[in-house]
């Protein structure tokens, strides 16, 4: 059922079109929705984009919004979406390394576990849409940086409705990071979610999956 009219849709793709293409925190951290460019060299480039505009099926601007990591992926790839690259975590490195920044923090694809981690802890995945579109049953996950750069993920374990009684259950975990070397974990909330966060630990253990991640830019700072 439509509850409003094309007129409100167009307000909002017309906010849209007026939003940053990226932020940057404390001069380490790169945050972008989707991801890298290979026209991307300086930040400067990013500043020269002039809004509002509608975004072009291919250049710069369209690879910041629809290009996404892959850790199969040496350099840049073909996206199966149709649209922009895939990039990988050496390209991902070189960016970072060449305008000083610690980590990439990008959205833009479903995670299980609400963010996932590539390469030696520089791109970081973040998606907040617990049970996307009623389909993949994934977590959500939120990401609070404090005065010092450390971060803290919020994650949205998906709701279950009990059928006996219409009763809801869900719980949220708590994850840190600071300090480039590891991942720690802190508190989970709901049935059988420790049991989830100690199998997060061992991935993270292992380098592979997503993670408790404790994360500091300061300069060799563990």
């Amino acid at each position: 059922k439509r509850r409003y009219n094309s007129r409100l849709w167009k307000l909002f793709t017309d906010c849209f079109n007026c939003l940053p293409l990226c932020a940057v925190v404390e001069d380490k951290i790169f945050c972008t929705h989707g991801g890298l460019s290979p026209e991307l060299h300086s930040i400067d480039q990013i500043r020269c984009l002039v809004r509002p505009t509608d975004v072009p099926d291919q250049g710069l601007l369209c690879d910041l919004l629809w290009s996404d990591p892959d850790a199969t992926v040496l350099g840049w790839g073909e996206n199966d979406r149709g649209v922009s690259y895939t990039f990988g975590v050496n390209v991902a490195a070189q960016f970072l390394q060449k305008n000083d920044f610690d980590v990439l923090i990008r959205a833009h694809q479903v995670v299980n576990e609400g963010f996932e981690v590539l390469g030696k802890k520089q791109v970081v995945t973040i998606f907040s849409a617990p049970n996307y579109c009623g389909e993949f049953d994934n977590a959500g996950a939120i990401m609070t940086v404090d005065e010092k750069l450390n971060c803290t993920f919020q994650i949205l374990k998906p709701m279950e409705v009990r059928r006996a009684g219409g009763m809801f259950a869900g719980g949220m975990a708590v994850a840190n990071f600071a300090g480039a070397q590891g991942y720690t974990s802190t508190a989970m909330a709901g049935q059988g979610q420790q049991q989830q966060m100690q199998q997060m630990q061992q991935q993270v253990a292992t380098g592979a999956g997503a993670g408790q991640k404790r994360y500091s830019s300061v300069p060799g700072q563990k």
